[in-house]
């Protein structure tokens, strides 16, 4: 007979540890996973270094006016309570970010993203960043890959690269990291009345942004503790992510 309290203490001596379990992609496909690991991305940083690409992970994520409940500290005995007005409106974000420098772009849109909104978001990025040469490292959205978009990248090479993360991949894209972080300061317990003001939000988020690099490189650091595990599980050798991108 063991007591509740030392239940812990006996698990944790046989090596195991408590965790929060994480969703498993069944329809992934691991030798692709293990190809990227291996081969694709090395490939991409050595024509960082050797050819002067910035490199930049790039997603999309949308942002609600009902927001998103959190624990958070507040006054024993009383419940922290967040006005609700429900969820009548959304905003979405493209965003696309450099591991090295923690310069981060984005781009507020109400509509649903599509082909053309995000030829005009890489357009944006790349009147800031003027001559300087742009890889984007995206997910398989269907508009990423959309016929008359894949033609136009052609068409700019001399400054333009597109890579796919592999299938079903997310946590192969460090910036998903950054969105997690993003809701965390910026939009946990926090409800708008109006898309508007939700936006107004989001603007002010975005204007911080720059001031932000400094703890964002360190932040996305850990990023090379999660890859660090996966280089492991396809046993192949790890180079530090943030490292490589710097």
């Amino acid at each position: 007979m063991y007591s509740v309290g030392y239940l812990p203490e006996l698990l944790r001596s046989l090596g195991l540890s408590f965790r929060k379990a994480v969703a498993f992609l069944i329809k992934r496909d691991n030798e692709k996973r293990r190809e990227w690991l291996q081969k694709k991305l090395p490939t991409i940083f050595r024509q960082k270094i050797e050819e002067g690409w910035r490199i930049f992970y790039q997603d999309e994520v949308g942002f609600q006016t009902e927001g998103t409940l959190a624990a958070t500290w507040g006054v024993r005995g009383q419940a922290t309570e967040v006005l609700n007005y429900g969820r009548h409106g959304r905003m979405n974000m493209m965003g696309a970010f450099e591991l090295g420098t923690g310069l981060f772009h984005g781009v507020l849109t109400s509509f649903r993203v599509d082909a053309m909104r995000f030829r005009r978001f890489i357009c944006s990025l790349k009147r800031r960043l003027r001559t300087d040469k742009i890889l984007l490292i995206c997910d398989n959205a269907r508009f990423h890959k959309a016929k008359w978009l894949t033609e136009w990248v052609q068409t700019q090479k001399d400054w333009l690269r597109m890579e796919f993360l592999p299938a079903y991949s997310p946590d192969f894209n460090p910036i998903e990291r950054l969105w997690r972080w993003m809701k965390t300061e910026y939009t946990h317990n926090r409800c708008w009345a109006s898309t508007d003001a939700l936006k107004q939000h989001l603007r002010h988020l975005l204007k911080d942004m720059p001031k932000q690099e400094d703890g964002l490189q360190s932040l996305m650091k850990k990023e090379n503790e999660r890859y660090r595990e996966l280089c492991a599980f396809y046993q192949t050798d790890f180079k530090p992510l943030f490292a490589a991108a710097g």
